[in-house]
């Protein structure tokens, strides 16, 4: 089979994830099925090396390793749970940067479509049962591979509040991809027409979740790019409008979905009286209250990776800085950060360099991608760490193609 086509074949497995293969007694996810395949790319597959890649893979498992050797009372079950889609996800990221750096942007445009498409059928299928026939449904396509979510509270808990999430665990995860997919439409498809279905369908998918994480970072990730670049470019005027135009916006939306008390009034409604909220605020305090304590190690190296539930009883700090934080430290945190530096700095060089929309869409995606971790934990999520490889390994092959 042609290399590109079994690599198309892995990328379109990934939103089908939470999908499981049932082989007799076993119950195996895609997601491990997989990390089978990601380990025979990594092995077969010669690609050509990216400079800073090696390091940055280097300093996430290093970090990970030291987190676990310093710990006082490491529980291998932490490893255990966490471990194989941590190792997955960094294995992914670099499997992606070098597909993306060897096929370049017309790789890159299909991956992104075949999501799009993935995410836009199921999304569809769950807004017709609980926005237009009113009514919860626990059956998706090809339900008989996937795990039974009426047994799942907090799965059951956001179809009752109307919140989407399917393929992934959670609305939150449906919403961040969708806005990835989103910028991307917006910078880089051509087509008008088609542009525009591609970026409004994106966008009803980013609300249909009713999540304020990926609207947020957003608006973050585009308002910071515009202001770096506007004052790049000495431009400060535009900053004013700009500014302006974002509070107007903000301020019809919450007047609109709270004068009808709409279910997506939960949009603006962040604040000390939304539980949601203080919850997240309480365990991120409680995190460095922790960590930057009068113990040199921990703040160094954290208490040891998937140590957040055995220490704190929670899954996750709800945000990936925040539990890498607790995990794995200062060094943690630097080495999850270098990924993300890497893409951002390319990014801004070769814009500066060529001052192309294309780029200047890079430099967008590349904070959002960022961004994306200050509001949620996404660490494991696979999905993610693959548009990190591939907004990388993009950037990596224009630069080659501008030196030539």
């Amino acid at each position: 089979m042609n290399p590109r086509r079994l690599l198309l074949i892995f990328y379109a497995l990934i939103p089908l994830a939470i999908y499981h293969l049932p082989l007799g007694a076993l119950n195996i996810s895609f997601d491990r099925v997989m990390l089978i395949l990601v380990i025979a790319i990594f092995i077969y597959y010669p690609f050509t090396k990216v400079r800073g890649l090696i390091q940055v893979v280097r300093l996430l498992l290093l970090s990970t390793a030291l987190s676990m050797i310093f710990s006082e009372d490491y529980q291998m079950s932490g490893f255990i749970k966490f471990g194989p889609s941590w190792l997955q996800s960094i294995l992914v990221m670099y499997i992606s940067v070098l597909v993306a750096n060897k096929y370049g942007g017309l790789f890159v445009d299909k991956v992104f479509k075949i999501h799009f498409f993935t995410l836009l059928l199921l999304t569809l299928y769950g807004f017709w049962y609980v926005y237009v026939q009113d009514k919860i449904t626990f059956t998706y396509p090809l339900d008989a591979f996937l795990p039974k979510l009426e047994h799942d509270d907090h799965k059951v808990g956001m179809l009752r509040n109307s919140r989407l999430f399917f393929p992934f665990s959670s609305a939150p995860r449906l919403g961040f991809v969708a806005g990835a997919l989103m910028l991307y439409f917006f910078y880089f498809v051509k087509n008008k027409k088609y542009k525009w279905f591609l970026v409004i369908a994106s966008l009803f998918i980013v609300l249909v979740t009713i999540s304020r994480g990926p609207v947020l970072s957003l608006i973050a990730a585009l308002g910071l790019a515009y202001t770096i670049v506007n004052l790049y470019k000495g431009r400060v005027h535009y900053l004013v409008i700009l500014g302006v135009l974002v509070v107007l916006l903000g301020v019809g939306f919450t007047l609109v979905t709270i004068s009808d008390n709409s279910m997506f009034a939960r949009l603006f409604s962040i604040g000390e009286e939304d539980a949601s909220f203080r919850g997240h605020l309480n365990i991120r305090v409680r995190v460095l209250e922790m960590i930057f304590s009068n113990n040199l190690m921990p703040m160094i190296f954290g208490y040891g990776m998937g140590q957040i539930d055995h220490l704190l009883n929670i899954s996750s700090a709800h945000s990936s800085y925040f539990t890498q934080l607790f995990e794995q430290g200062v060094f943690g945190v630097i080495a999850f950060a270098s990924m993300f530096i890497a893409m951002i700095t390319k990014a801004w060089k070769l814009y500066k360099k060529r001052l192309g929309k294309e780029l200047l869409g890079l430099f967008v995606i590349a904070l959002y991608l960022a961004v994306i971790h200050l509001a949620y934990d996404a660490l494991s999520m696979v999905i993610l760490w693959a548009y990190n490889g591939l907004i990388w390994g993009y950037l990596n092959y224009l630069e080659k193609q501008h030196a030539h």
